[in-house]
C-alpha cells in the first residue's frame, strides 16, 4: 500500500514546481495500491481514501 498525502495530487493539479515528480509517482504505483490521506469534516480526523 502507498500512502499519498492530499498536498501531493494539489502539486499535481495546480501544475506547481514538483508536478512532473509526483505524476511519475503516481504512473509507477500499481492499481489498486495507492490510498490518499484527508482530513475529516470537523478537520482534525485523518482519513484514508483507497483508490481503485
Amino acid at each position: 500500500m502507498y500512502l499519498l498525502d492530499t498536498n501531493s495530487l494539489l502539486e499535481l493539479l495546480l501544475d506547481q514546481d514538483e508536478a512532473g515528480e509526483v505524476e511519475k509517482l503516481l504512473r509507477s504505483i500499481p492499481g489498486g495500491k495507492l490510498h490518499i490521506s484527508g482530513l475529516g469534516g470537523n478537520g482534525d480526523q485523518a482519513r484514508v481514501f483507497g483508490i481503485l
